[in-house]
Parts: structure tokens; C-alpha cells; sequence
């Protein structure tokens, strides 16, 4: 196999290593304004429909440290004591969902990473 290829597939790998150290679930609740993307990061842009201000948004976030295996949540106080009304429980169940998804995601994540590696390990030896 080309070394030049055996270098690129390996500097991608330690990139693709690097970048999925900590993967981030964040969920906000509030008036959003939602426009097409032309650049990268995916076909949408989501941001603030107006200026935000402290009481027109409410937000969680889970921080996965998959090196650590530490989980951090945080999360505004009405996802804890939510109004009856506010509709934010579930929400707060709709967060939890994409953490698990996010945390099987990493698992099948890492084991395609571990394949590939063994892949080639076993290209690069013939």
C-alpha cells in the first residue's frame, strides 16, 4: 500500500480521535429562528429569533468525556421544578433520549474506529 495514503489515513484517524474526546447533547427551549446553511456544519442554521433575553430561553446540556468516562449535566432549574403546565418534563425526557442515543453512538463509534485500525494494521503488514 502507498505510504502517502498509510500517512493520510493516519493523521485522519488522530484527527478523528482528538475531535470525539467530548461530544456535547445540548437541548434549548425558547424561540429559535431557524434558516438554511450554505457553509459547513450541516443544512441548518438554528439561532436566536430575536435577542435573547434571560427568561425567554431555557437549556440543557450533557458534556460526555469518553476518554474519562465523565458525564456532566446542567440544566436551567425549570427542567428540575417544572410548571405542570410548561409542557418542560418532556423535554427533560426528550434530552435524556438524545444522551442515550449520543452515548451508543460513541460505542459504535469507537468500535468502527477499532476495526478500521485493525484493518489497517493488517494492510499496512502485507
Amino acid at each position: 500500500m502507498d505510504n502517502n495514503l498509510l500517512d493520510k489515513i493516519s493523521t485522519d484517524l488522530a484527527n478523528t480521535i482528538n475531535n470525539l474526546k467530548t461530544v456535547k447533547v445540548i437541548t434549548v427551549v425558547g424561540p429559535l429562528n431557524v434558516t438554511k446553511n450554505t457553509g459547513k456544519g450541516g443544512p441548518f442554521e438554528v439561532g436566536p429569533k430575536d435577542a435573547p433575553d434571560e427568561e425567554g430561553y431555557k437549556a440543557m446540556i450533557s458534556t460526555i468525556d469518553i476518554v474519562e468516562g465523565d458525564i456532566v449535566n446542567a440544566m436551567d432549574k425549570a427542567f428540575v421544578i417544572p410548571d405542570a403546565n410548561s409542557g418542560l418534563a418532556g423535554i427533560r425526557e426528550f434530552h435524556q433520549k438524545q444522551v442515550e442515543i449520543a452515548t451508543k453512538t460513541i460505542h459504535d463509534n469507537i468500535n468502527g474506529l477499532i476495526n478500521l485500525i485493525k484493518s489497517a494494521s493488517g494492510l499496512a503488514t502485507k
